[in-house]
């Protein structure tokens, strides 16, 4: 499995952008 350690997050910036991120955990 590829994508064992990582995690989609969704985050939202100072401006109110949201991003959706993959971060390792």
């Amino acid at each position: 499995d590829f994508d064992y350690g990582y995690r989609q997050a969704d985050i939202t910036d100072p401006y109110g952008h949201c991003w959706q991120i993959q971060k390792v955990i």
